[in-house]
């Protein structure tokens, strides 16, 4: 994956951050990695997929990030 980039356009940077970990995590499934551990430094998204909570302006990310 090394040298790879995708350039995300939006307005929120939890969005962002949610987008990145996505394209990251379809990225390393498309190689054939079936364990990945991923780490940010963005807390709020952290504790958001680590929640039961519902946040529907993320709700296709985090359906993706569950999926996967």
């Amino acid at each position: 994956m090394r040298g790879q980039t995708r350039r995300i356009n939006s307005s929120s940077q939890l969005h962002v951050e949610a987008e990145g970990l996505v394209w990251a995590m379809e990225e390393l499934s498309g190689f054939g990695f079936k364990q990945v551990r991923f780490e940010s430094d963005c807390q709020q998204l952290v504790q958001i997929i680590n929640s039961s909570k519902q946040w529907p302006s993320l709700e296709p990310e985090l359906d993706t990030i569950e999926s996967l």
